[in-house]
């Protein structure tokens, strides 16, 4: 399963990291910018996991050395497949929808169990998980921050928790 990691989300974790170490090793802003710019290069131009692995090797700037800055090139080293995929296939995008949220979540569900044995429970797995996923809320500092993707389809919430939300419209999902 081909699963693309989110740019912007990717650049987000960097820039925290980044504003972490200014705050312990003092470093000025335009420096800073600068790091920053160096993984959207790396980002924006890699086109495989070994064309990433040789770019992120060619960050020699004694920052990216940082046990905090070294966290998030780890990262990149890791899962470069993945930041990789909107270049490798049609159709992935180089930030998440939805649907690319649900995807990862049900594959860290699918990596954590290892398999589904018995097809019908597999298919209540994954009707059940795509429900929570509609009805749960964005996080704070999402696009749409407090909304689920019901909501934003004008759902009828009818001012009810969203578990109570699915259990109203949802009764039959086990029948």
């Amino acid at each position: 399963m081909d699963i693309g990691l989110c740019h912007r989300h990717c650049i987000e974790n960097f820039k925290k990291a980044l504003k972490k170490y200014s705050e312990k090793c003092d470093l000025k802003e335009e420096e800073g910018r600068n790091l920053l710019d160096k993984i959207i290069n790396v980002l924006k131009k890699s086109t495989s996991a070994v064309n990433m692995e040789i770019r992120l090797n060619g960050l020699t700037d004694e920052e990216f050395k940082h046990l905090i800055l070294q966290a998030r090139i780890e990262e990149l080293r890791e899962n470069a497949a993945n930041y990789c995929a909107n270049k490798n296939r049609i159709g992935i995008k180089r930030t998440t929808s939805i649907v690319d949220n649900f995807l990862k979540l049900a594959k860290e569900k699918l990596q954590k169990i290892k398999s589904f044995r018995d097809p019908e429970w597999a298919s209540f797995f994954f009707r059940s998980l795509a429900n929570v996923r509609n009805f749960l809320p964005f996080k704070s500092g999402a696009k749409n921050a407090h909304k689920s993707p019901f909501m934003l389809a004008e759902g009828q919430t009818l001012s009810l928790p969203w578990m109570q939300v699915i259990n109203l419209h949802n009764g039959f999902l086990f029948i």
